[in-house]
């Protein structure tokens, strides 16, 4: 045991390290890699959502090397590259707090901060938009509440309308800035 690792394992700190700060748009997924030091592969690592370390609320444990899902979340521990996988499915605006990654030990556990950002989800080329519109040359996508100008394509009423990206029943639309139908 080197003395970076013996350190560690008396006074908790730098055995454990990973992001501080990591950005998702809603509805999608997150993936945190957390790695810690030699010597704790066979501990239990954990991810806790809370602004305090000392009182987050544990949200997934590990059970040995297999994967473990837990309603939108996984966790997983790979002892060879000495490292643990938090992954969050389909993310809500709930999700945006402060997170850690944890191991569990008879002492103080190791814990490392992740400040998780939830950005508003994105509106992108769609249909039934993309039989009916011709999108500016340059657009990938827009958030939402954003708005795009478009065009009809040629057998529907030349007209430029706007779009809107809504959010609706957790999905991203765009749909009629003024609610009519064009194109028609």
């Amino acid at each position: 045991m080197n003395s970076k690792t013996l350190f560690c394992f008396i006074i908790g700190i730098w055995c454990l390290t990973g992001p501080s700060r990591v950005s998702v748009r809603v509805g999608g997924r997150l993936t945190v890699r957390c790695v810690y030091d030699d010597g704790f592969q066979d501990y239990i690592k954990y991810w806790c959502k809370g602004e305090s370390s000392k009182y987050c609320d544990v949200q997934i444990k590990t059970e040995g090397s297999n994967e473990v899902p837990s309603g939108r979340l996984i966790i997983k521990d790979n002892p060879y590259s000495r490292s643990f996988t938090v992954t969050i499915k389909d993310v809500r605006y709930s999700d945006d707090d402060y997170y850690y990654c944890g191991i569990e030990r008879n002492a103080r556990d190791n814990m490392h901060m992740v400040t998780v950002d939830v950005l508003p989800g994105v509106c992108r080329k769609a249909s039934p938009w993309t039989h009916m519109v011709d999108f500016p040359e340059n657009f990938t996508e827009i958030s939402v509440n954003s708005s795009v100008v478009v065009s009809c394509q040629q057998e529907y009423r030349e007209k430029n309308i706007t779009l809107q990206c809504r959010e609706e029943y957790r999905q991203f639309l765009l749909s009629p800035a003024d609610g009519n139908t064009p194109c028609v």
